[in-house]
């Protein structure tokens, strides 16, 4: 069986270049795409405080930086669990499957209803979707 090509990305922020998110994917192009889709409409709490920071990015009129560390038909789960390490600490928003953040603990359900209504309905959010699609990633 031949194994898929696969990408280590991760997610910046432009503001102070800390690391936010460490991705795997077989298109970080569309992934990407989907990342910012799901931060402008919230219809679920996974992964909450990720789509947060990328809605609060899009409230400044910017994006996330997205960059290639590693790509290959080698590259697994447990490659991308290698890179979560590797910048683990209190920037990355990472979840396990439960949803706990990597570097820390679950937000209380307070913060978590906080950060859903944290800028919904902004205006300026479709002007951030219409810059994203022409945002692309070199492979």
């Amino acid at each position: 069986m031949k194994n898929e090509y696969k990408f280590i990305y991760t997610l910046t922020d432009p503001t102070n270049n800390h690391v936010r998110y460490v991705g795997i994917s077989v298109d970080p192009n569309v992934r990407f795409q989907l990342h910012v889709s799901q931060a402008i409409h919230l219809h679920e709490m996974k992964a909450l405080r990720l789509k947060t920071w990328i809605r609060s990015l899009a409230m400044k009129g910017q994006i996330p930086i997205i960059e290639i560390v590693e790509e290959g038909t080698h590259v697994t789960e447990a490659t991308e669990n290698h890179w979560k390490e590797v910048f683990a600490g209190p920037y990355l928003l990472n979840e396990d499957e439960e949803g706990h953040r990597r570097a820390g603990g679950r937000p209380s359900v307070n913060s978590e209803r906080k950060l859903k209504n944290q800028n919904v309905g902004s205006k300026n959010v479709p002007a951030f979707a219409a810059k994203v699609e022409h945002k692309h990633v070199s492979v």
